[in-house]
């Protein structure tokens, strides 16, 4: 009996997924926008300074009514920011239950350490500057009915600005030393010791 429920459950599940067939289009972008709605840097006592190259913004997504951000997901290539500014092109979200549905959007930012560092998450791993601005849901453009441009999420009522630190002080935007590579470099001083001091003998 419990065998059939497990998979009656799971067919409903599948079918409810497949159902899911609608998809929805958002501009990812905050250019022009005021200050209070931009992404900034804190290096420190004093105004922030706007997030600019070496800083990259990524747009998530869930289902209207998320409020958990860990159960949403990454749509399209995170963009570069200027001054705290970005202009990441049109994102088409699927799979939503009907075309142009509203959903929950979050940005999530980060100091990319040279390209060491290529998602928010890698970033707060490794303690880079990171931040993350808070879960605001917004209607999609229909893409079997576009009327003008898709909705831009940075004039969105609930986008607002906010500053990337990192878990302890505030650092520069700088890529940190690697474990592996400041192992690597010990094993090749002590290889280089050993064979001069073997030479020498």
């Amino acid at each position: 009996m419990k065998t059939r429920l497990c998979i009656l459950a799971t067919l409903v599940a599948a079918l409810n997924a497949s159902a899911q067939t609608g998809s929805g289009v958002v501009n990812f972008a905050n250019v022009g926008v005021t200050a209070d709605k931009r992404i900034y840097v804190y290096e420190g006592p004093g105004q922030p300074v706007g997030a600019g190259p070496g800083y990259q913004v990524a747009l998530y997504w869930g289902p209207a009514g998320t409020t958990f951000d860990s159960l949403m997901v990454q749509t399209g290539p995170a963009a570069t920011l200027l001054n705290g500014m970005f202009a990441g092109g049109n994102r088409t979200i699927r799979p939503l239950a009907v075309n142009g549905d509203v959903v929950a959007l979050q940005a999530r930012a980060w100091c990319t350490g040279g390209g060491l560092y290529t998602t928010y998450e890698m970033a707060l791993a490794l303690g880079s500057l990171a931040g993350k601005g808070p879960v605001f849901e917004m209607a999609t453009q229909d893409p079997t009915n576009p009327l003008g441009p898709p909705p831009t999420v940075g004039l969105a009522a609930g986008w607002t600005g906010f500053t990337l630190f990192t878990l302890g002080l505030p650092q520069e935007c700088v890529p940190e030393p690697h474990v592996n590579a400041l192992a690597l470099i010990f094993v090749g001083t002590f290889v280089l010791w050993h064979k001069r001091r073997n030479s020498v003998q």
